[in-house]
């Protein structure tokens, strides 16, 4: 059995000894590359040193540029909004008065009705006391009806005057 261990360590050494090799050479390789990489990289700093900085130079006095131009956009940006809530504050104060307008023309149109009522009870008084009345007593009671709608006339002209000067048209 001792042979067999004797070939078997004889095969693994052989196998190290081989996979040693290519390790050195794998390194020797890697080392060659990395020398490589670093003088192109060397190189590329020597040209950037020379060549780029001019370039890098452009590109910052652009980049100021460009952010100037930005600056004084969101200037104007915020002057445009503070326009804007101007603007808006100027339509709440619209609507504010729109909306008193429209509270008053609604107390007008319900005055107009209790006239327009007011005056059907008393034409229907005026019929009931025709009927139960001489013919005489009529020119008395015209009077009052004529009172009665030239107050109403009144009534309707000035609930008119106050939707016409509350129509914002």
């Amino acid at each position: 059995m001792s042979k067999r261990w004797f070939f078997v360590a004889l095969i693994l050494g052989v196998l190290g000894v081989v996979l040693a090799l290519a390790g050195l050479v794998n390194a020797h390789n890697a080392q060659t590359r990395l020398t490589d990489v670093r003088e192109e990289l060397l190189v590329a700093i020597q040209g950037l040193r020379n060549n780029d900085l001019r370039n890098l130079s452009s590109k910052i006095e652009a980049t100021r540029t460009d952010l100037g131009t930005t600056q004084t956009d969101v200037k104007n940006l915020s002057t445009a909004i503070q326009n804007l809530q101007g603007k808006i504050g100027q339509l709440e104060q619209s609507i504010s008065g729109l909306t008193k307008r429209v509270d008053g023309a609604e107390v007008a149109v319900q005055n107009f009705s209790q006239a327009l009522t007011d005056l059907k009870v008393a034409t229907e008084e005026i019929r009931q006391t025709m009927a139960m009345q001489n013919p005489m007593d009529l020119e008395a009671r015209l009077e009052k009806i004529e009172k009665t709608l030239d107050e109403l006339r009144k009534n309707v002209e000035s609930i008119q005057a106050l939707l016409n000067e509350r129509s914002p048209l």
